[in-house]
């Protein structure tokens, strides 16, 4: 069976001994904002708001565990990969499995708590890591090269988030950039994205919405 494969603003989760051993959220349908309803007492039932649907923010949860020879080791390990959570803005996770990418902007919503036990020779620790996804309505691209183009109009704000590096911008939104020389770019553009028209790009939309 192919490993999927998870990573934190480009840190993979292996390479650090951290493995995950089940996930929640990561593909579930978003839960919609609650409706505006309208209760008239002269009429049966109860009037709602039917227009499109907004929703909350997408919640992940990753139960896993993290080894090393010794608890001083396993500790490091974990920290080296979680403390990406305490830089400023959100961190990018990607999640990769039979060819197909899932991109998510994230944040750390609660402590984790690290559970040691031995197992063996070596030092193991479970926990269970919960992130929010905060604006989680969103096209998703791939880029292969260096230079980004790419062009849209939008009358409303959206967050185009280029290799975890995020600017919020509406109206007639025009990029060319050159990129760092890693092989495969990721783009984001978040948010009301049902409003965004004329898009032209050089990269490869994966993820429609």
């Amino acid at each position: 069976m192919e490993m999927v494969k998870y990573s934190l603003n480009g840190k993979y989760f292996q390479d650090c001994k951290v493995y995950i051993s089940s996930s929640e959220g990561l593909l579930d349908k978003l839960k919609p904002k609650k409706r505006k309803q309208y209760d008239w007492a002269e009429y049966h039932g109860t009037a709602i708001d039917l227009s499109p649907a907004r929703y909350e923010e997408r919640e992940i949860k990753l139960n896993g565990w993290v080894e090393g020879n010794d608890w001083v080791e396993m500790k490091r390990n974990f920290d080296t990969l979680f403390s990406e959570f305490d830089k400023e803005g959100t961190v990018r996770l990607l999640v990769e499995f039979s060819g197909q990418v899932l991109v998510y902007d994230v944040y750390l919503e609660d402590k984790t708590e690290l559970k040691k036990q031995f197992k063996g020779n070596d030092m193991v620790g479970t926990f269970s890591l919960k992130i929010k996804e905060p604006n989680p309505v969103k096209k998703v691209l791939k880029l292969r090269g260096e230079n980004l183009q790419l062009s849209f109009n939008t009358p409303t704000w959206v967050e185009i988030n280029i290799d975890g590096r995020n600017r919020i911008q509406k109206g007639q939104i025009s990029i060319n950039e050159n990129l760092s020389d890693r092989i495969t770019h990721y783009i984001t553009i978040a948010g009301n994205i049902e409003n965004i028209t004329n898009l032209q790009t050089n990269a490869e939309i994966i993820w429609e919405k």
